[in-house]
């Protein structure tokens, strides 16, 4: 599963998924909803969705400082 299809179902499903603070770790709230696949492809694709959700995170800031 891709990156981009993970953040995709984990949204899908009703989850939300964000950085940690430290930017090392992803939280998914509830986790009770993630499938045993779809725990797989966050262990699998971690780096890649850290740095999506952080570039978005980035472009929001950006976007709502005017910029």
């Amino acid at each position: 599963m891709l990156a981009t299809q993970v953040i995709f179902e984990v949204k899908r499903l009703g989850a939300s998924i964000t950085v940690d603070e430290s930017g090392e770790n992803l939280i998914i709230e509830p986790g009770s909803l993630l499938t045993p696949e779809l725990v797989d492809g966050l262990r699998d694709n971690k780096e890649f969705i850290l740095q999506t959700l952080e570039r978005r995170a980035g472009h929001q800031r950006d976007t709502s400082l005017g910029a």
